[in-house]
């Protein structure tokens, strides 16, 4: 773990395929938001999920001990708006870099984030970072993002454009580094996809 990496769960979509709030569903036995922090407590200082307000999801933050936050009033809809909260949160603890990884991403491998965060570190854009791609192409949200640039983010989104993620980090000089293997960052979209992941840990 170091210091200067915070983590950012991202759940504050809609989830409208799978039809209730995702996070909170289980998957042997823990919930998406359950697993997701397990997967970045190793990482990173403190772990903050992005949340709608007065969600149930809000609450089970709370409740397992992380800060919720939430999308500002008058930006772009959409996860980078989520990206956004993250990394106001992390520039008031004082962190360099934040971790990105969505609750419905399951099938992440132990070794993904200190890759990322080995790319970031040696990132010769504006402001670095990196970001997963598989033989699938980029998988945006698993990533690490690099907290000054958050002022950058901020000017697309209030311009009222929700651009693809990459295409953001790509502005602000992150590397995009390759992951091979079948059902490397395996996520989950409908119910369907959750009891396939189901059967397939209980091999």
């Amino acid at each position: 773990m170091r210091a200067n990496i915070t983590g950012l769960i991202v759940a504050g979509g809609h989830s409208s395929r799978f039809g209730g709030e995702k996070a909170l569903a289980k998957l042997g036995g823990h919930s998406l938001l359950e697993r997701a922090a397990e997967a970045l407590n190793p990482h990173v200082s403190d772990i903050a999920v992005s949340a709608r307000a007065e969600s149930a999801t809000e609450a089970a933050a709370r409740s397992l001990g992380f800060c919720a936050v939430s999308d500002r009033p008058g930006l772009a809809k959409g996860p980078l708006a989520g990206i956004l909260a993250g990394l106001e949160w992390s520039k008031r603890l004082g962190a360099q870099w934040m971790a990105s990884l969505p609750c419905d991403v399951v099938a992440i491998r132990e070794d993904a984030f200190p890759r990322l965060l080995a790319a970031a570190d040696k990132a010769k854009g504006a402001y670095g970072g990196a970001y997963a791609v598989t033989p699938d192409g980029p998988q945006s949200l698993c990533a690490i993002w690099p907290v000054e640039g958050r002022d950058k983010l901020e000017a697309v989104l209030k311009s009222g454009t929700h651009p693809a993620v990459h295409h953001i980090l790509d502005l602000m000089g992150a590397t995009p580094v390759p992951f091979e293997g079948a059902n490397i960052f395996l996520n989950i979209n409908t119910k369907t996809d959750l009891l396939a992941a189901e059967k397939a840990l209980s091999r």
